[in-house]
């Protein structure tokens, strides 16, 4: 029996008629196929019977009927891991596709697994639901999602302290650092000893050192999960003694200041130091005139009077001893208003009197070792403009003759 042709006859989307027309032969054919249940408008059965009869042949496919089971290759899944989707073939199915969160990830003919590329996982990192379609060209049947977390290798922490240098001995202190998305704890090594746990609910923050010795430490902090321990931080404190040094006593730019004159008070720094306080005494009682992190400050006063003056440095342990005083006259100005600003006090003392010594200091700067007056304009005692015997003629009446006022500064 020879085949002499070959046509196709659709019946809706379930099944496909095959016609062929058959050679001329002795035998009674009959062949019946019922199509009642696929497609209702086509007739129940067909008859093919004798010689030259056409004979009909129906060939139709099952639809998938079996629910694919999917597994996968681990329970934890971190980045960087080989993952893979498996599952059992499904009869009937030609093809599957592979979705992870609804979306099509692979589409696959006749494999029963996939892997997935270990450094595709960075975009997959939090929670994933997977499943799997089995098909052929009738449809297809979609397994049970099978849902997973995949967990990202946790990243080097902030390091901080929660105090300002200097660290003191005995001074207790903590280490402290970020929150690392993905850890579920922390580990610290504290100068380059073991890695020990920190103590927490969901992994510690912070790690307390009650007791520091004097010298350098360093400290590593890590984060870690189930994936394993991140990349180390680190941070190096030095804890030193409980006090700065002592200061040296203070000086002033101006050995013999005058009234309302600005004269600058300065000091050396002290090792450790990161705050000085400067006091002033013009009379029996102490007063703090300056405290911060410099090493200087302007001054000028209105009275004439002696002042002491000394420094002390500080921080976060503590403050120092007091340094060395600093004594500072001073005295009145060339044209001042004490002694209603009268000349002739030459050699500038705290009291502004006339005396032997003025006469004795006019004298020496004009006639013998020529030495600066403490103020010029004192010195010009007749108000000539110029400072010669005259001046000492008048000084020596003022103190001892005639008792006559001086004349006022020019």
């Amino acid at each position: 029996m020879s085949s002499t042709g070959l046509h196709s006859i659709y019946l809706g989307e379930e099944a496909r008629v095959d016609l062929h027309e058959a050679a001329q032969s002795d035998d009674l054919k009959w062949f019946g196929v019922g199509f009642s249940d696929i497609y209702d408008d086509a007739p129940g059965f067909w008859y093919g019977h004798g010689p030259n009869a056409p004979i009909l042949r129906v060939t139709y496919t099952l639809p998938v009927a079996e629910i694919p089971v999917i597994s996968l290759s681990d329970d934890l899944i971190c980045v960087g891991d080989n993952f893979t989707i498996s599952w059992t073939p499904v009869e009937g199915a030609t093809g599957y596709n592979v979705y992870r969160n609804g979306d099509l990830l692979f589409e696959l003919d006749g494999d029963f697994w996939v892997a997935i590329d270990p450094e595709a996982l960075d975009a997959y990192v939090g929670s994933n639901s997977f499943t799997l379609e089995a098909y052929n060209s009738c449809g297809g049947v979609t397994s049970q999602a099978i849902n997973i977390t995949i967990i990202d290798n946790p990243v080097a922490p902030a390091i901080l302290t929660d105090s300002d240098y200097p660290f003191c001995v005995n001074e207790p202190y903590a280490i402290s650092w970020s929150a690392v998305n993905s850890a579920t704890g922390y580990e610290i090594s504290v100068d380059r000893g073991s890695w020990t746990n920190v103590p927490g609910k969901g992994g510690g923050t912070s790690f307390s050192v009650d007791n520091p010795a004097i010298g350098d430490h360093l400290y590593f902090v890590r984060a870690f999960n189930s994936c394993g321990s991140g990349a180390r931080s680190a941070l190096s404190i030095t804890v030193s003694a409980v006090t700065p040094s002592t200061p040296a006593a203070p000086i002033s730019d101006i050995t013999t200041p005058m009234v309302d004159e600005s004269y600058t008070i300065s000091w050396n720094e002290s090792s450790g130091a990161t705050n000085y306080e400067l006091w002033e005494n013009p009379t029996t009682i102490w007063s703090l005139i300056y405290s911060g992190p410099n090493s200087s400050i302007s001054v000028s006063r209105s009275d004439i009077k002696t002042y002491y003056y000394f420094v002390k440095a500080s921080n976060s342990c503590g403050n120092s001893s007091n340094s060395q005083f600093l004594e500072l006259n001073v005295i009145e100005a060339c044209c001042g208003n004490y002694t209603s600003g009268q000349t002739g006090n030459t050699d500038c003392d705290i009291l502004g009197k006339r005396n032997l010594s003025d006469i004795t200091t006019l004298i020496d700067h004009i006639f013998l070792t020529k030495i600066e007056l403490c103020c010029a304009k004192n010195g010009n005692v007749n108000a000539d403009t110029k400072v010669n015997l005259a001046d000492i003629t008048r000084l020596i009446d003022n103190v001892f003759l005639t008792k006559a006022e001086t004349e006022a500064c020019q």
